[in-house]
C-alpha cells in the first residue's frame, strides 16, 4: 500500500476541513467533430447561431471547421457542470439537427476525406489561423480531427488559504499554491494509466483515417480497424500527441516554463500551447499565459486524457466526472516522490501500454524502478489506497466509484472500450457511433 501524506491528512481531520476537498471549482471542455447523416465529416462552416467563434466562450471551433468545442463555465458541484454541458450539447444537437448534422460522440475520427480536403478552422485571426496550419502540416489534418474531454479543476481558495498557515516551509503563498498543483500533476502522470484503464473509450477507427496504422491494425470488417486489446487510440502512440515523449519539469513553475521555452527555442513546439501533456498548469489566459504563471502563479489545473465515451448522452457519465475528482484528491494525499526523466520516460510506458493493450490478459508494467509488475496487481494496490483515503477523510459518498473501478479491474469485459468493441464488432465502426447519436438526438 502507498504511503499518505500524513501532515497534510492531520491538517484537514483538525481543522475540520473535509466540505472543502468536496467543493471545488470544475469546468469541462469537449471536442466534437460535426457528421452528416451517413456519419461523414460535416463540409459546412461553423454555425452562425453560435455567434462570434472568438467570443463565445461556450461554443468554439477548435482545429477544423468541422469541429466543435463545447466548453462549461466554472462550476461548483459536479452535478452543475453536468447539468451546464448538458444544455450545451442540446443547444448545439439541436441547431446542428436542422442541416442533417449530428456530434459525433467518439474520440476516434468520424468517416474522413483525403487529408488535403479537411477544412481548417476559419477564425478570422491570423495567429489563430497560422497556428492550425502549422499543427496540421507537423501533425497531418486526420491527426488533428482526434476528439476527447479536458477535465478543469482546482480547489476553493479558502482550503489553500487555510492549508497554507499550517503547512507552509516560509514559502510565500503563491508558492505554497503552486506546490500543491505541481505535486498533483507529477503523481497524474505517474499513475494515469488507471485512468486510462477505466475511462479509455477508443478502441477502433475507421479506414479513412492515418493510411499507415490501417495497415498495422487488424480488421473488424472492410471499414473497422484496430490494434489487440486496444483501449484508447487518442492516449496511445497512435493518438494525438508531440512527436516526441519531451521531458518536462513540474518541480517549479519556473522550470517548467523554461523547459518548455527551451522546446520553442529549439523548433520542436511553437509556442506554450502545443505542449501536450496529460495534465497541463493553466491560468484562464492563453494569451498571456507565461506571464500570469510567473505573477500570479497555478490557477487550476487541465486533465486532458479522457476520451469521449458514445455509450454517454454527453460522452461522459456523472460517475466518471467523480472518478477523476477522487483520483485527483488521491494524487494530492499520496506522499510526493521525484518525476525526474526516468520516471517520466517509465510513466508514458505505462500509459502507453495501456492504452494499446489495457484488455489483455496478464498485462505487465513497469514499477518506479524499471521492473515488470502485473497490471491488475498494481491496480487493485491502487485501489486499496482509494479505500483507504476514503476512510481516513470520510469521503464516503466516494464508496460506490471505488467498488465499480474494482469490478472493472476484475472484469475487463465491463470496461466500456469492451463494450464498445463489441458493439463495433456487431454493427461496423460507423453504423455503431451513428446509431449512437441518432439515439440521442432523439
Amino acid at each position: 500500500m502507498s504511503k499518505f501524506d500524513i501532515k497534510l491528512i492531520e491538517a484537514i481531520k483538525n481543522e475540520n476541513l473535509y466540505s472543502y476537498l468536496m467543493s471545488c471549482n470544475f469546468g469541462l471542455e469537449r471536442e466534437n467533430a460535426r457528421v452528416d447523416k451517413n456519419g461523414t465529416l460535416a463540409f459546412t462552416p461553423h454555425p452562425a447561431a453560435f455567434g462570434d467563434r472568438l467570443k463565445n466562450y461556450n461554443i468554439k471551433t477548435d482545429f477544423s471547421e468541422s469541429q466543435i468545442e463545447l466548453a462549461t463555465d466554472v462550476c461548483s458541484t459536479l452535478e452543475e457542470t453536468y447539468d451546464f454541458l448538458g444544455k450545451l450539447h442540446e443547444k448545439v444537437y439541436n441547431t446542428i439537427a436542422e442541416n442533417d448534422e449530428y456530434l459525433w460522440m467518439q474520440s476516434a475520427p468520424p468517416r474522413l476525406p483525403k487529408g488535403q480536403e479537411i477544412p481548417i478552422a476559419k477564425m478570422g485571426n491570423f495567429e489563430e489561423e497560422k497556428f492550425r496550419k502549422v499543427l496540421a502540416e507537423k501533425y497531418g489534418k486526420k491527426k488533428q480531427l482526434i476528439s476527447g474531454i479536458h477535465y478543469n479543476f482546482s480547489f476553493n481558495e479558502e482550503l489553500i488559504k487555510k492549508l497554507y498557515t499550517i503547512l507552509s516551509e516560509g514559502e510565500d503563498f503563491k508558492s505554497f499554491k503552486n506546490r500543491i498543483y505541481l505535486k498533483i500533476c507529477r503523481n497524474f502522470i505517474k499513475y494515469r494509466w488507471l485512468l486510462i484503464y477505466l475511462t479509455g473509450a477508443s478502441p477502433v477507427f475507421h479506414s479513412s483515417f492515418i493510411a499507415e496504422y490501417v495497415k498495422r491494425g487488424k480488421s473488424l470488417d472492410k471499414e473497422s480497424f484496430y490494434f489487440q486489446n486496444m483501449i484508447s487510440l487518442r492516449n496511445s502512440e497512435y493518438g494525438y500527441k508531440n512527436r516526441e515523449d519531451f521531458y518536462v519539469s513540474y518541480d517549479s513553475v519556473e522550470q517548467y516554463l523554461t523547459d518548455i521555452e527551451a522546446l520553442v527555442k529549439r523548433g520542436e513546439l511553437q509556442d506554450i500551447c502545443e505542449f501536450y501533456s496529460p495534465v497541463r498548469i493553466k491560468t484562464g489566459n492563453n494569451d498571456a499565459l507565461v506571464n500570469e504563471l510567473l505573477e500570479d502563479g497555478i490557477r487550476y489545473i487541465e486533465i486532458r486524457i479522457l476520451d469521449i465515451n458514445p455509450l454517454e448522452r454527453l460522452g461522459i457519465s456523472k460517475e466518471v466526472l467523480y472518478l477523476v475528482h477522487l483520483f485527483i484528491l488521491y494524487m494530492l494525499f499520496l506522499e510526493d516522490s521525484d518525476l525526474d526523466k526516468k520516471h517520466n520516460d517509465i510513466s508514458n510506458i505505462n500509459a502507453n501500454l495501456v492504452a494499446l493493450k489495457g484488455r489483455e490478459e496478464g498485462l505487465k508494467l513497469k514499477d518506479k524502478n524499471g521492473t515488470e509488475i502485473y497490471f491488475k496487481k498494481l491496480a487493485l494496490e491502487a485501489v486499496k489506497d482509494l479505500r483507504k483515503l476514503i476512510e481516513l477523510l470520510a469521503l464516503d459518498s466516494f464508496k460506490s466509484i471505488v467498488e465499480d473501478a474494482e469490478d472493472m479491474i476484475n472484469n475487463s469485459k465491463i470496461i466500456p472500450s469492451n463494450k464498445i468493441f463489441e458493439g463495433i464488432k456487431e454493427k461496423s465502426f460507423i453504423n455503431f457511433n451513428l446509431e449512437k447519436v441518432k439515439e440521442y438526438l432523439k
